[in-house]
């Protein structure tokens, strides 16, 4: 199919775990569509299945992430519209500061650059000069599905009036 291959390539980044999981729902999928080509629309469903039911380590590495760092991915998940999209720690920067005050103590525009910076030295993203992406759009697509920066800030108020 046109462009499935690279899109498969970019939602796992060539990690050997999440290639192999697209590649087994995609089997899958075709399986019980009964048809031998792969267009969008399986591959369309394929990341849907996986996002509705993410692997234990989709959810363990989000787990070892700082508050910090999920308000920065959740805001850049809400930025980029497309797996080729970059956006600026500028734009990212501005989404943040469109929350209440109580919210974004500590997360002006040089905390978020240096958010940007750990999460590349983590291989989370990737840079283009000054713009950043997701390494794997696999985890921009379940961000933007499962955890909205609103999300986010749920889940730390919840923990810490220590009732999740």
């Amino acid at each position: 199919g046109c462009g499935v291959i690279e899109d498969l390539l970019r939602l796992a980044n060539g990690q050997p775990f999440f290639t192999q999981l697209l590649l087994q729902v995609l089997v899958d999928v075709l399986n019980e569509k009964r048809v031998g080509l792969v267009d969008q629309d399986i591959l369309s469903a394929t990341i849907s299945r996986v996002i509705q039911h993410p692997p234990p380590q989709l959810l363990y590495s989000w787990s070892n992430f700082s508050h910090q760092e999920k308000l920065v991915l959740a805001s850049l998940a809400t930025l980029l519209k497309s797996p080729e999209a970059y956006a600026s720690s500028k734009k990212v920067s501005r989404v943040l500061g469109s929350l209440p005050k109580k919210h974004r103590s500590g997360m002006d525009l040089v905390e978020v650059r240096l958010v940007f910076e750990n999460l590349r030295v983590q291989r989370v993203l990737d840079r283009d000069q000054t713009r950043y992406r997701f390494t794997m759009d696999l985890l921009r697509r379940w961000v933007q599905v499962e955890h909205s920066v609103w999300e986010v800030l749920g889940s730390r108020t919840e923990s810490a009036d220590g009732s999740a």
